[in-house]
């Protein structure tokens, strides 16, 4: 069984009960990196699934929802600086709305790849 680990926002705030502090976010991932967890994509998921991959021998899968500014500006370079994959899930409905910072209105201009 490989787990699957799933945040909504990393950063800053303190009045919103689905964001995790930066501090705690690294917390998490150095813990994920001393057990020898591998970090794999959702695409990397289903080739095991379906056989196309073996599976490591340790590994999880991290997943952001909503696609918010936060996780590009707070979690991606942590996600960097501790070598961490994850797959950020954008609700297209969301992009360009003023009242939510999406991906296209962050300003960041891309998506970064898998």
């Amino acid at each position: 069984m490989i787990p699957i680990f799933l945040f909504h926002r990393v950063g800053p705030r303190s009045d919103c009960r689905f964001t995790v502090g930066t501090d705690l976010f690294e917390e998490y991932l150095e813990i994920i990196r001393q057990e020898g967890f591998e970090t794999l994509s959702c695409r990397e998921l289903v080739a095991i699934a379906v056989g196309l991959r073996p599976t490591p021998a340790r590994s999880c899968v991290l997943t952001f929802d909503d696609g918010l500014a936060d996780v590009w500006v707070y979690a991606t370079p942590l996600l960097a600086k501790h070598n961490a994959r994850a797959t950020i899930f954008v609700t297209t409905e969301r992009i360009g709305a003023r009242q939510k910072k999406s991906w296209v209105s962050s300003g960041s201009g891309s998506l970064p790849s898998e």
